[in-house]
């Protein structure tokens, strides 16, 4: 019994982390909208019945309660068509008609009706359709990748056929353990895909904050907001790194920076995080963006490749290099280059 608890803390702590990290998802600003509220509607679902799922045992026979466990369930029958159509829409550049899918919607309008308009006959007991619903989805998306003709980067198709294979694999594995009658004494099988989608939650909350302390900095905003800049240590750290070109270094690092100014590793941080409300990466890679523009419109550099202008002005990584010119630009560098060319010509 204990140990069950100790399960529903874990839950509970992770559907805490799911909820802050499906609110980031959507309140952030996207180039398409459409992506993020499909990705994070779908994670604001599952963290909500996450939460409430501890509880389930306590509420017993309260109305209420019951209605709610009901409604967090079913509301789980949404999960499988929005990570299904967020991975259509990655793939497909073609625009489908969104009236199309409120096909989608009928599985779960159906069993709303059954619950609470007219008690329709259902195929399946409200804890199994979501699992069926799971698996169905996770196949078509699976499908879906592997028929796609699509040249988007290995990267994000490696991302979108994890997130299929987890829709998939998860159902049917609870489907499999209920059916086998393992685990039977231990504790419910229902458990299973809950524990799954915390140990998840965790994942992409660590993978979060050691991609980039701007996650910390922002949660950390109202207590660092109180520390005073030195505007001259600021610029002078900033003279630093322009006049002798620190960021041309494609190793450079907080703790250099911090050794060549002669400043604590934590006070440099400070600086640049409160002082420019950038992080350091952000403020090295502007740089960087800066002579990449400025290479661009010098002709000396016509016998390079964009990515050896890149690998020139600091760049160590493409992915790096793209995703801060995108950022800073709002267009590729190829798009970039041919309408500067364009301009030229006029």
């Amino acid at each position: 019994m204990d140990n069950l608890k100790l399960l529903y803390l874990f839950v509970l702590i992770g559907a805490t982390q799911g909820l802050l990290i499906s609110f980031v998802i959507l309140f952030k600003k996207h180039s398409n909208k459409l992506l993020k509220y499909l990705f994070g509607l779908a994670l604001l679902i599952l963290s909500l019945r996450l939460a409430f799922y501890p509880f389930v045992d306590i509420v017993g026979e309260v109305k209420f309660w019951y209605h709610v466990n009901l409604i967090t369930l079913l509301s789980l029958l949404l999960i499988g068509p929005l990570l299904y159509l967020y991975i259509n829409v990655k793939l497909c550049s073609t625009n489908v008609p969104k009236f199309i899918w409120l096909i989608h919607l009928i599985p779960i309008f159906y069993y709303y009706i059954h619950l609470y308009v007219y008690p329709v006959p259902i195929p399946l007991c409200y804890c199994h359709v979501p699992l069926v619903s799971g698996i169905f989805y996770g196949l078509l998306a699976l499908v879906l990748l592997i028929f796609s003709v699509n040249s988007i980067p290995y990267s994000k198709k490696r991302s979108l056929l994890v997130i299929s294979l987890l829709l998939f694999f998860i159902p049917a594995l609870v489907i499999f353990v209920d059916y086998a009658g393992i685990l039977e004494n231990q504790f419910r099988p229902a458990l299973i895909p809950y524990i799954l989608v915390t140990v998840i939650f965790y994942a992409m909350g660590f993978n979060l904050m050691m991609r980039s302390n701007q996650y910390l900095t922002k949660i950390l905003k109202p207590i660092v907001s109180n520390y005073k800049i030195d505007q001259t240590k600021l610029n002078r750290l900033l003279e630093l790194i322009k006049t002798e070109q620190l960021y041309l270094d494609n190793s450079f690092t907080l703790h250099k920076l911090s050794e060549r100014s002669g400043l604590s590793r934590h006070e440099v941080s400070k600086l640049v995080n409160v002082g420019l409300n950038k992080t350091f990466n952000e403020l090295i890679n502007e740089y960087r963006i800066k002579l990449v523009l400025k290479k661009f419109k010098d002709m000396t550099h016509d016998h390079l490749s964009i990515i050896g202008i890149a690998n020139e002005s600091g760049f160590k990584s493409k992915v790096t290099f793209l995703k801060y010119f995108k950022k800073h630009t709002n267009h590729t560098p190829s798009e970039f280059l041919k309408q500067q060319n364009s301009i030229k010509h006029v």
